[in-house]
């Protein structure tokens, strides 16, 4: 199978048991975050693509914004006018989701004999059963189909499958888990 769209990496916040949220417009679960990039995780911040797909412009001023965050929640000076921040940041999400419906619409349907768990060798027709037959998240998913069980732990197979997903109208209630090493 092929990817031909965009998802972010946010194992590192998942492992760390950051809470995480489905994006409809984009197919893909991120890290939700405040939009000064704190998590549910006291401690834990995120930026970049951690947040979403915005772009790379957006990308830079997530992580001024928490940086700014981090040292006020520290109790030390923020150096930034973190207002006029947040504006040029809340901008630039809108070229993030005009970049989610243009690199998200399926550029051709996938068919039921192409991998989309590579490590796994696991059929778009196998994960297909398994969705008609009512299991709604990707944990259930995994156990039933072998996805995400491979060396990547999902990385590669999870949009994909959160692809195959929105075709049949639904969303994954919950993405994957992460090992802790």
């Amino acid at each position: 199978g092929v990817s031909d769209c965009f998802a972010p990496q946010n194992q590192l916040a998942r492992t760390a048991g950051c809470g995480q949220a489905y994006s409809r417009r984009g197919h893909y679960f991120y890290t939700a975050s405040d939009v000064d990039g704190r998590t549910d995780r006291p401690g834990i911040y995120v930026c970049g693509e951690g947040q979403g797909v915005r772009g790379g412009a957006h990308a830079r001023l997530s992580g001024a914004l928490t940086a700014c965050a981090w040292l006020a929640d520290a109790g030390r000076a923020v150096p930034r006018d973190v207002a006029r921040l947040r504006r040029r940041a809340a901008r630039l999400r809108g070229f993030g989701e005009a970049l989610e419906r243009i690199t998200n619409r399926p550029v051709r349907p996938i068919a039921d004999d192409e991998w989309v768990c590579g490590c796994e060798r696991v059929a778009a027709g196998t994960v297909r059963q398994a969705i008609a037959a009512g299991l709604a998240d990707l944990p259930s998913l995994k156990i039933v189909t072998r996805c995400g069980m491979g060396n990547c732990q999902g990385r590669y197979c999870e949009p994909l499958l959160c692809r195959l997903f929105a075709a049949a109208g639904l969303e994954p209630r919950t993405p994957f888990t992460q090992k802790n090493l």
